[in-house]
């Protein structure tokens, strides 16, 4: 599975939960299975526009460290890919979601994280 870990709302716009629809729509379009992984329900009318399934996580999206016991029961190390597109998250999140899947990171401030398995740098 390819979870896409992005969120959208008032104060941070949708910038960021379009880019990971754009690509895991392709990702689908190459047979892979998809979801999101938000914090709230913010972003869910977006994801159903477009047919992509979603889990809430309840979490406080200012602060996705708190969610990590939640992601702890969904993510399995072995065979899970997380893609992150978000300002907010830090080293040590990373790290500690490193644990449970392979991490790309969405890096737009240039934002140097050794935690993750691959980053993108997009400007």
């Amino acid at each position: 599975m390819i979870y896409f870990r992005a969120d959208a709302n008032a104060e941070i716009a949708s910038g960021h939960v379009m880019r990971c629809i754009t690509i895991a729509l392709e990702c689908k379009k190459r047979n892979h299975e998809v979801k999101f992984l938000i914090a709230d329900n913010e972003a869910t009318i977006l994801l159903e526009n477009y047919g992509l399934e979603y889990i809430v996580l309840n979490s406080d999206w200012k602060n996705p460290i708190t969610e990590l016991d939640t992601m702890s029961n969904i993510l399995n190390r072995q065979r899970d890919i997380v893609i992150i597109d978000s300002y907010l998250v830090t080293n040590e999140y990373i790290r500690q979601l490193n644990d449970l899947s392979h991490i790309v990171y969405i890096d737009c401030l240039l934002y140097t994280s050794d935690a993750a398995d691959d980053r993108i740098s997009v400007d």
